[in-house]
């Protein structure tokens, strides 16, 4: 799961998308106790794999049979899981080749560590991974795991593990529920000292295709705990493109059986009065050389008042900033700006559109 966080890079995200989750998204996170419950019903992803591995469940892709409609994200709904031995659940939209916009969720019960294969030659209870889609959420069970770098500390695998990852439906929250362990005591200093990463991110990508070029971004809001299991310290921010994700903390150690962490995924509101267009902006020509003009209906255009303007580049850096009135009369002179895709945001009392404009 570790490459999945780090290498997200080769992700993308529109700096629309940006603007929503800025706008519109938090976490609110809660941890209480309650008792373990394993699932009765499931699919056993991992029966008849005598020696299980990461690259066993690489890519290992799960649809979801009812789309999980993400507010906001409508005409994106998540319909696939992807999976591997990283102790979480990875779930999205299945993007399309024709559709460079994609959005995500990832939650990590204990980042950082693949799940062990448990093949040493004492191995007498091979562990599995549980999965269940149900009316109420979805859900995966990791019974008697343990950490494949248990093999490398010198004592061989002695720690067994029991968690489960669950994304509720009708709250969007996942939660992490941690059931019996036992930590050999190798694995246990270990983890003391090095730390076990827990978190929850939702991302927004962009990734599309210029002139046999690629141009990609992305942006995660996340939310990950740090310090002891027991009274973790929460911590949420945004990572973009440029963004260290290593600075996201780490508690020490397994959390204690019956201990639940909750990652909810809010919306928040804004009371700012909205004007409904009768149309979109539009932006011609597209792709441009030396100038762009804007176009909007009259009706309202006359609704908008003063509006600013920035071209923003695919790295999130503002490169034009101007000011318009709501004829938006003149254009912009776009000349300087150097061979590739930007995205221009105006934005005023009643308007925030983006839109995509080609230069040449």
């Amino acid at each position: 799961m570790k490459s999945i966080l780090l290498l997200v890079a080769s992700m993308v995200l529109s700096i629309t998308l940006w603007a929503q989750l800025e706008l519109n998204y938090e976490i609110e996170f809660t941890h209480f106790q309650q008792d373990y419950i394993p699932l009765e019903e499931y699919t056993n992803l991992t029966e008849g794999v005598d020696a299980w591995d990461y690259s066993d469940f690489w890519d290992f892709t799960i649809p979801i049979y009812n789309p999980v409609v993400f507010p906001g994200f409508e005409d994106r709904p998540f319909d696939t899981l992807y999976t591997n031995a990283f102790a979480g659940m990875e779930f999205g939209y299945n993007q399309l080749p024709d559709d460079p916009y994609t959005v995500g969720i990832i939650g990590a019960a204990l980042e950082g560590y693949l799940i062990s294969p448990l093949a040493d030659d004492n191995n007498a209870d091979q562990g599995h991974i549980l999965y269940l889609e149900s009316e109420e959420g979805l859900f995966f069970e990791f019974q008697n795991v343990g950490f494949e770098e248990e093999m490398y500390l010198g004592s061989g695998l002695q720690s067994r593990l029991n968690f489960q990852v669950a994304y509720y439906f009708d709250d969007n929250c996942i939660e992490f529920h941690y059931g019996h362990s036992e930590i050999g005591s190798e694995l246990e200093q270990y983890l003391d000292d090095v730390g076990v990463e827990i978190n929850a991110i939702l991302g927004w990508f962009y990734e599309e295709e210029i002139d046999g070029e690629w141009d990609r971004n992305h942006l995660l809001l996340g939310g990950w705990l740090n310090g002891d299991p027991a009274e973790p310290e929460f911590n949420s921010d945004f990572f973009d493109y440029n963004s260290h994700t290593e600075d996201l903390g780490f508690v020490t150690g397994v959390p204690e059986e019956g201990t639940v962490y909750r990652f909810c995924f809010d919306q928040t509101t804004s009371t700012e009065e909205v004007v409904e267009l009768s149309a979109d902006l539009t932006l011609y020509p597209n792709p441009a050389t030396n100038r762009v003009y804007f176009s909007l209906p009259e009706e309202d255009a006359s609704q908008l008042g003063d509006l600013n303007l920035q071209v923003v580049d695919l790295s999130g850096n503002v490169v034009i900033e101007s000011e318009f009135g709501p004829d938006l009369h003149g254009g912009l002179n776009v000349e300087m700006l150097p061979a590739g895709m930007y995205f221009v945001r105006l934005t005023g009392e009643h308007l925030s559109q983006t839109v995509k404009v080609v230069i040449k």
